[in-house]
């Protein structure tokens, strides 16, 4: 049977191949933001004792945030703990990585787990599964909350 429609420039092998680099590129692009100090600066209103999640941070900073940019970013924090990257979990409220470390014997996690508990965050332990934080220490960003205002450490403000 004959086709209506014109048959491709180039082999569908190729096009496919070149459609699916075109797609790593994108999303490498995508999960690797360039300036993450809107990230940094939206942890900074996560009040000690809380935690939020990534999720929650990418909705507050809006187009051309995810979670997983959010993660990136907050991998490269270079002002922890004073920037609380370690405030931000994931959203069934299992910790995450901190500083690239992801499983629960690793020693970057476990300092998040201490800077967490130093703070009052209540974390829940079932056997062999990892921490969760208590649904009584996750904490939503309000509506209108202004990331834009915060300072980063060594940063001037604006009416200096």
């Amino acid at each position: 049977m004959q086709s209506f429609y014109p048959r491709p420039a180039q082999p569908w092998g190729e096009l496919e191949a070149a459609d699916s680099q075109a797609r790593r590129r994108a999303t490498r692009v995508a999960l690797e933001p360039l300036d993450g100090s809107p990230v940094w600066r939206a942890a900074c209103l996560v009040p000690r004792g809380c935690t939020s999640t990534y999720g929650c941070l990418a909705r507050l900073l809006g187009h051309g945030w995810c979670p997983q940019t959010v993660g990136q970013a907050l991998k490269r924090n270079p002002h922890a703990p004073e920037v609380p990257c370690h405030r931000i979990v994931r959203a069934d409220g299992t910790l995450g990585g901190y500083f690239g470390g992801a499983g629960a014997d690793d020693p970057r996690v476990r300092t998040k787990v201490r800077l967490l508990r130093e703070e009052g965050v209540r974390l829940q332990a079932a056997g062999a599964a990892p921490p969760r934080v208590h649904a009584s220490c996750m904490w939503r960003f309000p509506p209108g909350a202004d990331w834009r205002a915060v300072r980063l450490p060594g940063e001037r403000s604006s009416g200096a």
